[in-house]
């Protein structure tokens, strides 16, 4: 247990404008976001309840009171809302529970409190620009080229694969996201079925200004589709307009994406604390073979920053179009490769300069942060894994698409001998990654033999009812009478 840690869900990537303006909100490369210390929780055993936990606790504790208001589904790991003996201050909450988890009680695996998080801003170099009128440049961006996707492109294009997007949400009515979006996202800042990237009007920050984060979701998820166009996408909003989030719920974004079945799980989102809830929750993703990938964080450091300093995560600096470190990236030993992801701040954005990406109403515009290099990554991964429809959703899955992207990487030595040695494997390269594996098979080949007959249709009725399986055709996150259903229109 980290004392006096402080999570910072952040999005590190750019405040809205519709000027090319750098907007001064916290920097939380800096300022530490402030801790929920009414909110506690618990990892149990398989056999105990929360209410059950939470009476082991009170016995033990005079003055404690703790009330369950949520559960991870399905799995013993329980949010308390908590009052503490009155006399107390934090450090003797976070006394408490270490002495707690030192008696080595059997009803408890960890504890940990829950934390608020803030935006980007200050000094992290994060830009957003409102300005591009011509939405044909957007497939000509730099980045096209440095990761080598038209090569990538006439191999695979993701078809087949879920990429869950966690972030502020999406704009699903943007025409690039036109048939991509399947049902099951969720908001779980708001608790609703409404997962769009919206502006409720807070200033939950406190910064002066009003949700400037908005556009953020739909930024990164558009940079998924530019990589693997076929991949279809699953929104989950675990940030709000203005870019916070909570600990408790980027947890349980990540395990319903995992309950929803999807290949790939995508992160721009940064947390100074190692926090056990959510690496419970990305072990489960990784453990059925889905790949992980989070942006490093903007603070121009080596601070480590989770998910993505998790050795099974992909954690993903940024670069610029001259094959160098974006000023603002993290670099380091715990960065695993690098992905473009800088824009210069101009009122007219260049696509031999800048990232593109879509914006809330059907516009777009030019990012600059790691938040936008972790997509490109998360969409070779849907690539890699669309190659191998045959492959188990097991952990040596995972592991096998992250070494396809990471083996295929350029090395950065030579154009960025300040920092090319670290930042991982070096820069992603889609073509290289894709081009170490097959084409990808038609859907509907469930097992890459170049037919779709009844040693397919053998393994569609053996996964039947499954959530991770090849054989969830239309991505609905179970394997039934709708996937047999285009299964049998592709039978050759």
């Amino acid at each position: 247990m980290m004392s006096r840690a402080s999570i910072l869900l952040s999005t590190l990537a750019f405040a809205l404008v519709v000027i090319p303006t750098r907007h001064a909100s916290a920097d939380v490369c800096n300022q530490p976001a402030a801790v929920l210390g009414d909110q506690l929780i618990i990892g149990g055993s398989v056999s105990t309840t929360g209410p059950q936990l939470a009476a082991v606790l009170e016995s033990l504790t005079p003055g404690l009171d703790l009330e369950p208001t949520d559960q991870l589904p399905g799995r013993p790991v329980y949010l308390m809302q908590a009052s503490w003996p009155a006399d107390w201050t934090l450090a003797d909450v976070e006394v408490w529970i270490d002495a707690t988890l030192s008696a080595g009680l059997p009803q408890f695996a960890w504890m940990e409190l829950d934390y608020l998080g803030q935006v980007p801003g200050g000094g992290t170099g994060s830009i957003f620009v409102d300005g591009l009128t011509d939405d044909q440049v957007v497939s000509l961006q730099y980045a096209r080229d440095r990761i080598a996707l038209p090569q990538a492109a006439a191999r695979a294009d993701g078809r087949g694969t879920v990429v869950a997007v966690l972030d502020t949400g999406i704009d699903a009515q943007h025409p690039v996201f036109a048939g991509a979006i399947v049902p099951g996202g969720f908001d779980f800042v708001t608790g609703t079925a409404d997962v769009s990237d919206r502006n409720d009007g807070s200033d939950s920050d406190g910064d002066g200004t009003a949700n400037e984060l908005v556009g953020h979701g739909t930024f990164v998820a558009s940079m998924v589709r530019f990589v693997a166009p076929g991949a279809r996408i699953l929104p989950v909003r675990v940030l709000d307009g203005d870019g916070n989030g909570r600990l408790w719920t980027l947890a349980r974004g990540i395990i319903h994406a995992v309950d929803r079945g999807v290949e790939v799980i995508n992160v721009s989102i940064v947390s100074d604390y190692d926090s056990a809830a959510v690496e419970a929750a990305i072990n489960e993703a990784t453990a059925l073979g889905i790949v992980v990938v989070a942006s490093s964080g903007n603070c121009s450091g080596t601070e480590r920053l989770f998910p993505a300093a998790k050795s099974n995560v992909l954690g993903v600096a940024a670069t610029d179009r001259l094959d160098r470190k974006a000023g603002f990236s993290n670099y380091g030993d715990d960065i695993d490769l690098a992905a473009p992801g800088a824009s210069p701040l101009v009122a007219v954005p260049d696509p031999e300069t800048s990232i593109l990406g879509a914006l809330p109403g059907g516009r777009w515009g030019a990012g600059s942060g790691t938040s936008f290099a972790a997509p490109l990554v998360a969409g070779v991964a849907a690539l890699v894994r669309a190659q191998h429809p045959e492959w188990l959703p097991d952990e040596t899955t995972q592991f096998a698409i992250e070494q396809a992207i990471l083996l295929a990487c350029d090395d950065l030595s030579a154009s960025d001998p300040a920092f090319g040695g670290q930042l991982g494997a070096g820069r992603l390269d889609a073509g290289a990654a894709v081009l170490a594996g097959p084409v990808q098979p038609a859907e509907g080949d469930l097992n890459g033999d170049g037919w779709i007959d009844g040693a397919d249709f053998g393994i569609m009725l053996a996964q039947w009812g499954f959530a991770h399986s090849s054989a969830d055709l239309n991505g609905d996150g179970v394997v039934d009478g709708a996937d047999l259903g285009r299964l049998l229109t592709r039978w050759n």
